[in-house]
């Protein structure tokens, strides 16, 4: 019989995520013939993971903004590791001592990875249960292309929606949304652009064009471009300077 140490346990956790530590928990209460206490741990990992995530995805992004990247990470690690301790710790102890042996720290890393799965398969529900952007909303065509906004509807909207289509913004999947925000002496417009595409020269210069272009002859107000893009660290900001 092999067991998870503290040390794999708190490290799969913090790479794959609450699930990933609470399946090396599960698997260690099973080794010690505590099955009820293996289940629980299973739905209490579960059930926290939802509830994490959802708030990473549901939270305004105000709030996610002024929390650093590592936090999360070690927030949920944190918990683990007092579930470890309060719960294990002992056996886990009195195991070793006794000449039991340590689960591979390798095969620990690789249920990390099972973590990792259901984070992404978390994100990509959230994904379709939320939308992209707060606020009114205008339907740019029937396939779903939209626009959000604030503030009261404006004619010029459609003929924005229609520079986004000729650009590739919004397309015929219906898949394209953006933000604009009317600041009352000026718009921002929210565009999602992969960060890998930011410090494109060529990309950087087209948007500054773009935002001429929109401010003088679509939306007839000085316009100021925000590529947005969202990860697992949460939602990225760029300024068009």
């Amino acid at each position: 019989m092999k067991l998870y140490s503290f040390k794999t346990i708190n490290l799969a956790t913090f790479i794959g995520g609450p699930l990933a530590g609470g399946i090396l928990i599960y698997h260690n209460f099973s080794k010690l013939n505590k099955e009820k206490e293996a289940k629980l741990t299973i739905i209490i990992t579960l059930a926290f993971s939802i509830i994490l995530f959802s708030f990473l995805f549901l939270a305004s992004d105000k709030i996610l903004s002024d929390i650093p990247k590592q936090i999360i990470p070690l927030f949920y690690t944190i918990i683990i590791s007092l579930i470890v301790e309060r719960y294990q710790n002992k056996d886990l102890l009195e195991f070793f001592n006794n000449g039991g042996e340590k689960q591979s720290i390798w095969k620990g890393l690789g249920i990390s990875l099972i973590g990792v799965i259901s984070i992404l398969i978390l994100l990509f529900i959230f994904s379709f249960l939320t939308p992209p952007f707060e606020g009114e909303k205008y339907n740019y065509d029937a396939s779903g292309n939209t626009i959000y906004y604030n503030g009261t509807y404006n004619n010029n909207y459609k003929y924005l929606g229609d520079e986004l289509m000729k650009h590739g913004f919004f397309n015929d999947s219906g898949n394209g949304a953006v933000l604009l925000k009317d600041n009352i002496e000026s718009y921002e417009l929210q565009i999602p652009v992969f960060n890998i595409y930011w410090e494109d020269t060529e990309n950087i210069n087209f948007f500054k064009r773009f935002e001429l272009y929109l401010s003088s002859q679509v939306l007839m107000k000085r316009t100021e471009i925000i590529l947005v893009h969202d990860g697992f660290n949460g939602r990225e900001y760029k300024e068009i300077i």
